[in-house]
């Protein structure tokens, strides 16, 4: 049995690391790509924005498609659209072509988010559940750190192209275990009491409820908070501060070995002190470094060290919060987990699509904006598990 969910959880995070992949590594290829497709100033930003559009659509589709037709349908469809939108990529002669399948690629990359968290739920609950849910936690948090890193050296060898080809690779290993490994998650007797076209109004109900949408409201601005991070980074440290971007490299590195290490704490801490607990104490840690980075940033200053340091404490935490509010949001929610965990994914890439868009417009050449950002949004995480988090944790 441990080993059907080791193949479970390799699976689940396979497929939700290519939506992150994709967004994050070809970055540093941007100024060459806008210069071979001929893109006016503005245009390759663009690129970024379809496919945010692509990807929050796509989840708000696929998961509600899922919990009709099955789990496993609606990802084989998701990881075709997204192998055939990154040759696409790779092939693509103008900006215009390059924007459309980037919009393509987000919608069917989306489909690991919409659909992991949904189909471990039909599987599991409590403890076994936040144990698998840590496992997807961390990769989505890996690939958008390791992602900047393995472009960047893609592009010291290769033509930016090599960078989708690759993506389309990883693809198709991904679509071959989910064919060969994954089995069916979503029971028949489920499948005929779901109706997609009712989607709206579930979605309209689940924001309404305030045993989901205060866990959802969490992980969304954490997942924001994230977000923001990730796009200022290197800006803030390499042109800010001054570091190479090897030693840049070394910092991501870390953040990525610390939110390794959490995320699979967080699924032990779960089964251990239950989830509720989890997430009520991690909030309350991170809203303490929150209170830490804010003063140093408007009163004392940052140094170097003191924003490594605490963004760090930030992201790695992030390992323990988010397994176990995906549990908890979840837990109610078994006959619309699939639509759950769309809405879940949507709110917090649009989220987090604010945030980096007004860290932009906050851009003064210093690391003010994203502390800002970053202390705002776990201080508003804070507030909300305070104020709407059960005193006990649920019975199940």
């Amino acid at each position: 049995m441990e080993r059907q969910h080791t193949i479970l959880a390799i699976c689940f995070g396979a497929i939700s690391a290519l939506g992150p992949l994709a967004l994050d590594m070809y970055l540093s290829a941007m100024p060459v790509m806008a210069a071979h497709l001929g893109a006016a100033e503005g245009q390759i930003e663009l690129t970024v924005t379809a496919f945010f559009i692509g990807f929050c659509v796509g989840q708000l589709v696929m998961g509600p498609l899922s919990d009709r037709v099955g789990r496993k349908p609606v990802v084989i469809t998701g990881l075709v659209l997204f192998l055939v939108a990154s040759m696409a990529c790779a092939l693509s002669g103008s900006i215009g072509q390059f924007i459309g399948w980037r919009l393509v690629q987000g919608f069917g990359g989306s489909v690991g988010l919409a659909i992991a968290m949904a189909a471990i739920r039909d599987l599991f609950t409590g403890a076994m559940a936040a144990r698998l849910l840590s496992m997807v936690v961390m990769v989505l948090g890996l690939a958008p750190i390791v992602a900047p890193i393995l472009g960047s050296g893609m592009l010291m060898i290769l033509p930016w192209q090599a960078i989708f080809w690759l993506q389309a690779v990883l693809a198709t290993l991904v679509l071959l275990a989910v064919v060969f490994l994954l089995p069916e998650t979503r029971s028949d007797a489920a499948k005929r009491n779901s109706y997609p076209l009712r989607a709206v109004g579930t979605y309209v109900r689940l924001l309404l409820r305030r045993d989901y949408i205060s866990y959802a409201g969490v992980m969304a601005l954490t997942q924001a908070g994230f977000f923001g991070y990730l796009s200022a980074a290197s800006v803030v440290l390499i042109g800010t501060y001054g570091l190479s971007p090897m030693s840049f490299s070394f910092v991501f590195a870390a953040n990525a070995v610390g939110l390794a290490i959490s995320s699979q704490m967080g699924g032990r801490m779960a089964a251990r002190f239950g989830a509720l607990q989890v997430a009520r104490a991690t909030n309350i840690f991170r809203g303490v470094v929150a209170i830490v980075l804010l003063v140093f940033a408007l009163v004392f200053g940052l140094s170097l060290p003191a924003f490594i340091v605490l963004c760090f404490l930030l992201v790695a935490s992030k390992g323990l919060l988010m397994p176990a509010c995906s549990v908890l949001a979840l837990e109610n929610q078994g006959q619309d987990a699939g639509t759950a965990s769309a809405l879940m994914g949507a709110l917090g890439f649009a989220l987090g699509s604010l945030v980096s868009f007004l860290i932009g417009l906050m851009a003064d050449g210093t690391a003010l904006p994203v502390s800002v950002m970053m202390a705002v949004t776990t201080l508003l995480s804070l507030a909300i598990s305070t104020l709407t988090f059960p005193k006990a944790a649920p019975t199940h």
